[in-house]
């Protein structure tokens, strides 16, 4: 069985402010044509920064008192993380102009860097601007979880969708937030309504599939995670959901595939590295698994997941020596693993050390090993 939880989902991802492609200052016919330049940048995709930057340069050489244009500077210098340059772009643009958006980017640049007063002050600050902004309130949000505050977040996420309840972070979050709670049927319903909102929006299909398999809904949940990975291929964790659902399916070779294509785009993933070493066992490819064991191992020496992988490979090999120094290391890393304890039984076993077996079984049966966990014996 793969040891892989489902991952929680993170309340929250910062409420980043929309760029300004429509900068309301033009009183000159350069500052019309640095407009025109702020405009240009706001459609740049995400990875041609370096093109926006000077796009951004440009109009404000032409417009000095363009703060529309030192702002989206400053959310992509945020975004790139460099947060020193993001900073003085923003308050650039709020010696030009005091606007809630531009307090809330700032806000934001102080939040991901854990200065959760700063990020407080600008976030009020905002608020006393525009009291019926969604991101405002999502903020808030974001910042309460941070401090602890689970009343505040729900309060904030409520007002939120009060203001805009169509708004598919607010809906995601939300989600989340009932995730967390272990409240399954809202998060569901939540990510569900997110998804309305916006059928492209990635996390809400990532963990409304995480949220499904918990359910138990597991074919439901691998639509929702072959659709995430449609809308971001390039994005290792929905291929490895996919795989560990697979697993849980026993369609071991799609969970094959789908773990190769994680590990293909995070080849330093060491949970990746296991899971498909485990689907290998499944699959009695024990060499591949051994091998697999082997590099996990040598990627983290202190993870006890990989020791225990590769030991119940060696275990199935027969190479009882290696498998029992690989199992003994495992829990020795973490001795509540209960399927190290009941693979290392059978091993014993194998050696004709009955009473260490069964010493090592009651260990494992004392930590509530299931019939579906417990890995059949190696063939004599």
């Amino acid at each position: 069985m793969t040891a892989w939880g489902p991952t929680s989902p993170k309340i929250l991802a910062a409420a980043c402010a929309a760029l300004l492609s429509s900068p309301v200052l033009a009183q000159s016919v350069d500052c019309a044509k640095a407009g025109r330049l702020v405009k240009e940048g706001a459609q740049k995709g995400d990875d041609r920064g370096d093109e926006e930057i000077a796009l951004y340069n440009e109009a404000i050489g032409l417009c000095p008192q363009m703060a529309e244009a030192y702002y989206n500077l400053g959310v992509l210098y945020h975004r790139i993380g460099r947060e020193q340059e993001a900073i003085s772009s923003l308050e650039k643009a709020l010696a030009l102009r005091d606007d809630h958006l531009f307090r809330l980017a700032l806000g934001n640049v102080h939040l991901d860097k854990g200065r959760l007063d700063d990020a407080r002050r600008e976030y009020n600050l905002a608020k006393g601007q525009n009291s019926k902004s969604a991101k405002i309130a999502l903020a808030l949000a974001v910042l309460a979880d941070r401090e602890g505050r689970t009343e505040e977040v729900f309060n904030n996420l409520t007002s939120a969708l009060a203001i805009d309840p169509s708004d598919p972070n607010v809906l995601f979050n939300l989600a989340a937030f009932h995730d967390r709670q272990d409240e399954l049927g809202e998060a569901i319903s939540y990510y569900e309504r997110a998804i309305r909102a916006d059928p492209t929006h990635f996390d809400s299909h990532y963990f409304l599939g995480l949220a499904l398999k918990r359910a138990g809904r597991l074919e439901e949940a691998q639509k929702a995670l072959q659709r995430a990975v449609e809308i971001h291929p390039a994005e290792g964790k929905g291929y490895e959901a996919l795989g560990v659902l697979y697993e849980a399916m026993k369609d071991y070779d799609k969970a094959e595939i789908a773990l190769r294509r994680a590990s293909d785009l995070g080849p330093d993933n060491v949970q990746v590295i296991i899971n498909l070493a485990n689907v290998l066992n499944a699959k009695k490819q024990y060499q591949k698994a051994a091998e697999f064991g082997e590099k996990a191992v040598g990627k983290a020496p202190k993870n006890s997941l990989a020791h225990s992988t590769l030991g119940s490979a060696l275990l199935h090999l027969g190479q009882y020596d290696r498998a029992e120094k690989a199992l003994r290391e495992s829990l020795k890393l973490d001795a509540s693993d209960p399927i190290a304890h009941n693979n290392l039984a059978v091993l014993l076993k194998q050696l004709g050390r009955q009473k260490e077996a069964e010493q090592e079984l009651a260990v494992a049966e004392r930590l509530e090993l299931t019939p579906e966990e417990k890995p059949p014996a190696p063939a004599e």
